[in-house]
């Protein structure tokens, strides 16, 4: 196997890295349950929708910048947001 290539098993940690897969199932019910459009929120709130629907389906890490403002403005994560 080259060494660029992730097991299946170990992408799916990485998909989840600071981020429970439940809380992630929590907030797309939320979205389902009131019919608010993940682009609408994203509006609302001055982020990117494309950058928001990476963060909840787990394709971006939100450890810094944009993404992690967006995991903990959606309740995925417990941590506040430096105002630099």
């Amino acid at each position: 196997m080259p060494a660029a290539a992730v097991a299946p098993e170990q992408g799916n940690d990485l998909m989840n890295y600071g981020v429970d897969p439940a809380r992630r199932e929590r907030v797309r019910h939320q979205f389902r349950s009131s019919g608010k459009s993940l682009r609408s929120w994203a509006s609302e709130n001055g982020f990117n929708p494309k950058i928001v629907q990476a963060v909840l389906n787990g394709n971006r890490k939100a450890l810094r910048g944009q993404s992690h403002e967006i995991a903990v403005a959606l309740g995925l994560k417990d941590a506040e947001v430096a105002n630099d």
